[in-house]
């Protein structure tokens, strides 16, 4: 990870070559595909189909490639250094890109609207499901805008930005205000990712994914998973689990 490290300073964003073998992309390609169709439906339901449409939303599951994934995340030690302390999971989303697809993603974005420039509060990973590519959407990043406040001039941030064109297996990186965008998928195929977002364990999650998984299926996980999960840092709901020795505490005093 120190061969990115300045990279990540500078331009806000790295790249790796690929790291996931095709048996195992192979299951996370299924389980996307799956978990996508089954968000549809809640969206189709409540009428917000149009602007989610490519997207499944806290993929997160018992037993599932996706969880498999967060364990062998090979980033523990650098994002415990982005964040000056431990870090949790913020959101665990995946796109299907296709093509005439537009969504949210498609537009220039920040992840986190505050900007605070001493502090990092939020970073995001990508993972390449398939291969990146101008053709099919590679993610547009303004490299260096994490050092900067104000808005980009969005016509200008898509003809200048740089592209994330990589293999499939290959993980992003990038500080989440580093404005970016889903790019356009112009070939008949899909184009998946993954996308997770951490953040220190003080920030609210996007989703409670231990109540969402289950207490006693979470307290059995490993430590690592159990602190990135969010474990140790649930909001207690009445006086007995406020009440709790140190070591069993809902918000533990070593999340910061």
């Amino acid at each position: 990870m120190e061969d990115y490290r300045q990279e990540f300073l500078e331009k806000g964003w790295f790249l790796t070559k690929p790291m996931l073998d095709e048996l195992f992309l192979g299951r996370l390609r299924n389980e996307l595909d799956e978990q996508v169709e089954v968000r549809r439906k809640i969206q189709e339901k409540v009428g917000i189909d149009e602007i989610t449409v490519g997207t499944g939303h806290h993929l997160l599951e018992r037993d599932s490639a996706f969880l498999d994934l967060l364990d062998q995340m090979p980033f523990y030690e650098f994002f415990e250094n982005f964040f000056e302390g431990p870090f949790i999971l913020n959101s665990y989303g995946g796109v299907l890109n296709s093509e005439k697809d537009s969504a949210y993603v498609h537009r220039m974005h920040r992840d986190i609207r505050s900007y605070v420039p001493n502090r990092r509060f939020m970073i995001n990973l990508l993972v390449m499901l398939d291969d990146f590519t101008m053709d099919n959407g590679a993610t547009h990043l303004a490299s260096g805008s994490h050092l900067k406040e104000d808005r980009l001039d969005e016509e200008d941030f898509f003809k200048t930005s740089d592209r994330a064109v990589g293999k499939a297996g290959s993980y992003l990186i990038f500080d989440s205000r580093v404005w970016h965008s889903t790019g356009m998928n112009l070939t008949g195929e899909r184009r998946r990712a993954l996308t997770l977002t951490f953040t220190p364990p003080y920030f609210k999650p996007q989703f409670d994914y231990v109540r969402y998984l289950g207490e006693s299926f979470v307290s059995g996980l490993t430590p690592r998973l159990q602190q990135v999960i969010g474990f140790y840092s649930r909001t207690p709901a009445d006086l007995n689990q406020w009440y709790q020795p140190k070591e069993s505490r809902y918000y533990r005093s070593n999340q910061g």
